[in-house]
């Protein structure tokens, strides 16, 4: 697949892999869509890319919704988002918080299947191209 000239999607674009994926995508004159929930740290990213952006928790359904609705026709998406919580399972404070574990699985096992859905929906309705595909 050529991706010149085709938008992709990428969670947690402010920095990390998510930055790394979208300056290399970038340099092989594809377009991208930085999501990220880190707003100042995306907008600077995004403008120095040239690219759009949009803040958007990946675990809200509303917000990706509406940063894809207004990105242009899809071609993919490139889960980048994530976090990780270290914690011992029992330690001198008590045991582990159920809360900062069900963020975790919430971030990066919702939030990647999220944008997933929502994404699919986006490219099943870019037109497609003059071999009938999509992505």
């Amino acid at each position: 697949m050529h991706i010149a000239d085709h938008l992709f999607a990428i969670s947690g674009a402010a920095s990390g892999l998510g930055l790394a994926t979208a300056r290399w995508l970038v340099a092989r004159d594809a377009r991208v869509l930085m999501l990220d929930r880190d707003e100042t740290t995306l907008r600077q990213q995004a403008e120095a890319l040239g690219q759009a952006c949009a803040v958007a928790d990946v675990t809200d359904e509303a917000q990706v919704r509406a940063a894809l609705a207004g990105a242009g026709p899809l071609h993919g998406v490139i889960n980048c988002a994530g976090i990780v919580h270290g914690e011992k399972l029992l330690g001198r404070q008590g045991v582990h918080a159920l809360e900062s574990f069900n963020r975790v699985l919430q971030v990066n096992l919702l939030g990647t299947f999220n944008l997933m859905r929502l994404a699919a929906e986006a490219i099943a309705s870019t037109p497609a191209d003059d071999q009938g595909r999509r992505a």
